[in-house]
């Protein structure tokens, strides 16, 4: 079965969250386009599959980004993926245009140096007028209604 096919049953078989985490990851290792996936999307869930692939987006760069993110799209909220902001670079999440949000994985914020480049982003992040939130892979994968609350409490805290 090609990459295609098989993201396109796990449109109609699998939950919508599941499958944009992997067709998310299909696109952003340019392993397929969202144009081959809709194009083999048949069959009695078609509707609901079409609209779950309009989720996808390649800016998502790992599956933490894609849950995070489907979540707080379903909460009416506006957000960007994989957004470079001048001295400081990619950042996961922009929120509403004044909300940055990183998701950290315990393997790429672990040691010292990263620790460091992390705190220096957000003073630069918080210097250019965004309001930084981080939350970890449990956080996200457990609780993604949390991450939303959080990002909506510091949304209406600001009006």
């Amino acid at each position: 079965m090609s990459v295609p096919d098989a993201l396109a049953r796990m449109l109609s078989c699998r939950g919508p969250v599941d499958a944009i985490v992997a067709i998310d990851s299909a696109l952003a290792g340019r392993l397929v386009t969202v144009e081959e996936i809709a194009a083999r999307v048949r069959g009695p869930r078609q509707v609901g599959a079409r609209l779950a692939l309009r989720q996808a987006d390649a800016r998502s760069q790992s599956p933490i980004e894609t849950v995070a993110r489907l979540a707080l799209m379903q909460a009416g909220l506006r957000v960007e993926p994989g957004v470079r902001i001048a001295g400081v670079g990619w950042v996961d999440l922009v929120v509403e245009g004044r909300v940055v949000v990183e998701l950290d994985g315990f393997a790429y914020h672990s040691g010292r140096a990263e620790y460091r480049e992390d705190r220096r982003r957000d003073r630069e992040l918080v210097r250019q007028g965004y309001l930084v939130l981080r939350f970890t892979y449990e956080d996200v994968m457990r609780s993604p209604s949390m991450v939303v609350r959080a990002v909506q409490a510091v949304l209406t805290a600001q009006g």
